[in-house]
């Protein structure tokens, strides 16, 4: 399963936006959407700087042409849609991707697992959610 197929089921399940972000998603008639990606990235020979390959976004330097387009290919220049939820006694801090916003919490960062049920319910249900849709 793609990386955006994820954020779009994310975005589909979490209709209350406590873990996306509705600022960084586009409005309709249905509820949140991700906003298209319509633009593909990639690199050439001619991203090389004399001695690296340069990424014309970030400046990070790659050794190969392979490595620059991987990174162009990752989540490195995507949106931080998602969020660690303040009105849970989060601390507001945005990821690119889902796992990064799981990882927060399961490394209690900044308390919101510790002290928060509905927070735990929620990646839950994701999580399950999206195995089922995975398997």
């Amino acid at each position: 399963m793609s990386r955006e197929r994820i954020n779009r089921l994310a975005v589909q399940y979490d209709t209350t936006n406590v873990i996306t972000n509705p600022s960084r998603l586009i409005e309709g008639s249905g509820g949140y959407t991700l906003p298209e990606r319509t633009v593909t990235t990639w690199a050439t020979e001619r991203s090389f700087n004399g001695t690296k390959y340069e990424c014309f976004l970030c400046h990070r330097e790659y050794r190969t042409l392979a490595a620059l387009n991987q990174h162009l290919g990752s989540a490195a220049h995507d949106d931080d849609i998602y969020r660690c939820p303040r009105g849970w006694q989060g601390c507001g801090t945005e990821f690119r991707t889902l796992s990064g916003l799981c990882q927060h919490v399961e490394a209690e960062r900044c308390g919101i697992r510790r002290f928060n049920d509905p927070m735990q319910s929620v990646i839950t249900s994701m999580s399950s959610a999206l195995r089922g849709l995975i398997l």
